[in-house]
């Protein structure tokens, strides 16, 4: 039977379990925080309540009524929204099509679901060993003492600006409560999706502890196992991440990175680009050269995150890429925070122009010996980037000026706490340099 899944619907509401990082649940890592008709945060504490709560099964309505709701914008196409090549919607409808049917026998019209919760992307906590310039203090503990440390104000997503900076709640108590729900799923033979993001996941140790769960008690080897990692580590107490993963049929490694080079270790504070290019390989050979079946399924893959500092290390990660033979996850662009407004693309102002222009040369360079598809990635990003809206330098109005002039103040005092500068990164490119120069100029006006 060829099923056809609707443009405005998503299986994610009917499927997958989310909780952030910062304690919160929500339908998928691309969508905001609930809240109710008074405004307050919704915050089920078990799965059960959320699933068939006010909040999911309107979202579910409402795809089934052909409506994709506000809480999707990230995957509305003709919202101007959009940062990156592939929707997340379109990615787990790819996934999860099998179960649209299924999904729409076992849901009232009103949004109540019986379907069990498959696929769970749990975010336990915010450890983290590096500090990136586009993360955040609730997906980071290293951003968060660094914060606390220079009295540097946490602040969260544009979107979200009612987020609670402390949730009141025993955090190992939910910490545990989500462990449990996870080993439910697998102990009753419905779970089929695991993304393990973190933090960092592999500094978790309740990552260890859940995988020897399944290994040691669960028919786990059909489990789909997929990481977002970044790579600094591949062993931890004892454990080899590689040997574990090994064990199972299907494993997808999404390597992060926003750059190569000077470019990735700036923008990623605490990354050794030679490092993660060694980890890299190691994940990869023996993923390559393991014996073929029709049910292995062993990836690894570079997602890389762009920024507008990104350009200057583009053609050291490309050629790595070309080296290993390796593609790209996906390529998607910096979502900032109220802190690095300056980092996005719309700050560019008359020089993303030329940062186009270089960026689509790099990738032309190499558009024989790149991989088809990580080829295809790179020429759709530069095309998302060129229709994205942008600013005028010269005419920035009250929000514009007060976004630019927090996220310049914001990287001049970082670049000087961690002796890491934006300065010496763009050193090769003179419009990048003239451009910094302005936006500094803009910082200081008065």
């Amino acid at each position: 039977m060829n099923i056809v899944i609707p443009e405005n619907f998503c299986l994610a509401p009917w499927l997958h379990a989310h909780h952030n990082s910062d304690y919160l649940r929500k339908v998928c890592s691309m969508s905001p925080s609930a809240f109710d008709e008074k405004g307050e945060l919704l915050n089920p504490h078990s799965l059960d309540d959320y699933q068939n709560s006010p909040h999911l099964k309107s979202i579910r309505h409402q795809m089934m009524n052909g409506i994709l709701p506000k809480d999707c914008y990230n995957c509305n196409v003709q919202g101007n929204k959009v940062t990156r090549v592939n929707s997340y919607k379109d990615s787990f409808n790819k996934r999860y099509k099998k179960f649209y049917l299924e999904s729409l026998e076992k849901t009232s019209p009103d949004g109540t679901t019986t379907m069990p919760m498959r696929s769970f992307d749990y975010r336990f906590n915010n450890i983290c060993n590096y500090k990136c310039r586009h993360c955040d203090w609730f997906a980071s503990s290293a951003i968060e003492h660094e914060e606390t440390a220079h009295g540097i104000e946490h602040v969260g997503y544009e979107d979200s600006d009612t987020r609670p900076d402390i949730i009141n709640f025993d955090k190992d108590l939910r910490q545990e409560h989500l462990l449990k729900e996870m080993q439910a799923a697998a102990d009753a033979g419905v779970l089929d999706y695991i993304q393990w993001v973190g933090g960092e996941p592999l500094f978790h140790e309740v990552h260890w502890d859940f995988m020897n769960h399944l290994i040691q008690n669960c028919d786990y080897e059909d489990i789909y196992m997929s990481y977002i990692t970044n790579l600094s580590i591949l062993k931890f107490k004892g454990y080899d991440f590689v040997e574990m993963i090994n064990k199972f049929n299907m494993v997808y490694v999404h390597a992060s990175i926003e750059s190569g080079g000077k470019a990735a270790e700036y923008i990623r504070t605490g990354l050794n680009w030679e490092k993660w290019k060694t980890n890299f390989r190691i994940i990869h050979n023996s993923f390559r050269y393991k014996e073929t079946r029709e049910d292995y399924e062993h990836t690894i893959r570079a997602g890389i995150t762009l920024t507008n500092v990104s350009l200057s290390g583009l053609r050291e990660f490309i050629e790595f890429l070309v080296e290993e033979q390796a593609d790209i996850a996906s390529a998607t662009l910096i979502k900032p925070n109220q802190n690095n407004w300056h980092l996005g693309f719309e700050f560019l102002g008359e020089y993303k122009k030329p940062w186009l222009e270089e960026f689509r040369k790099i990738i032309q360079d190499y558009k024989d010996t790149l991989l088809p598809y990580s080829y295809q990635q790179l020429e759709s990003i530069g095309n998302i980037i060129e229709h994205r809206t942008n600013v005028n330098l010269d005419k920035l109005n009250t929000h514009q000026l007060e976004r630019l002039r927090r996220g310049v103040s914001w990287a001049n005092k970082t670049d000087a706490i961690r002796k890491s500068y934006v300065t010496d990164v763009i050193a090769g490119y003179p419009f990048l340099q003239e451009w910094w120069a302005k936006v500094n100029a803009i910082n200081t006006s008065s």
